[in-house]
């Protein structure tokens, strides 16, 4: 641990190989994809900030966008720089240009090589998803559902950058499973908002009943 730094903690752990192990494409890392240029596109300040901290937590270098045509231009620049963004998320709700115009937008620039993986990031469910045309849903790399943590951001952008070139990303069916905190009394103490948001709606969304402690006494 260092003051001002915080800690890191590493471990191991020891797994059996399945049975009938497929070849599989290598993955990269978080190591591996540190300094990569992102965007990240929502007229939320809060929402914004957020994201764009755990994007920094990967490394990535990440710029801000409050509308889908600031979007847009950050795109051209950049890509006229030979900056091209490996990633873009991007709100669903935003006034003037909503995410699925800003998509649309952007497949259309015909960047070709460097077209950025687009991820969807909303507080909608994966239902309203469904009810979009297909050709809508081929717009996307990714969909992410608020609220988000850094390994969600990194597993959607390596994913989409490791999926065979010209394959649709279609919205994966979603198991029925049960909330796993159901009952269960959560103590969270955190004298940041936004960390308490976050991990309120996280623990909620498992069933817990979430206490919010700002500080060690309380």
């Amino acid at each position: 641990s260092a003051l001002g730094e915080g800690s890191c903690f590493f471990f191991t752990v020891t797994l059996p190989l399945a049975a009938h192990v497929q070849k599989k494409l290598p993955r990269p890392s978080q190591s591996n994809t540190a300094s990569w240029p992102v965007l990240v596109v929502d007229d939320n300040p809060t929402a914004l900030e957020i994201i764009a901290r755990q994007c920094e937590s990967l490394g990535w270098q990440v710029d801000l966008a409050t509308s889908g045509a600031e979007a847009l231009a950050l795109i051209k620049q950049q890509t006229e720089k030979n900056r091209a963004y490996r990633a873009v998320f991007v709100d669903w709700n935003m006034p003037d240009m909503d995410g699925w115009q800003t998509s649309l937008a952007i497949r259309n620039l015909e960047l070709d090589h460097v077209s950025p993986v687009v991820v969807m990031v909303t507080a909608h469910d994966r239902e309203m998803l469904a009810e979009r045309s297909e050709s809508e849903q081929a717009l996307l790399d990714g969909f992410l559902v608020k609220p988000v943590t850094a390994s969600m951001l990194l597993d959607t952008v390596v994913d989409a950058s490791i999926r065979v070139k010209g394959q649709p990303w279609h919205a994966p069916e979603q198991a029925a499973a049960e909330p796993r905190l159901v009952g269960m009394k959560v103590l969270l103490t955190e004298d940041n908002l936004n960390n308490q948001q976050v991990a309120r709606e996280l623990l909620e969304a498992e069933g817990a009943i979430v206490e919010v402690a700002n500080n060690g006494q309380e």
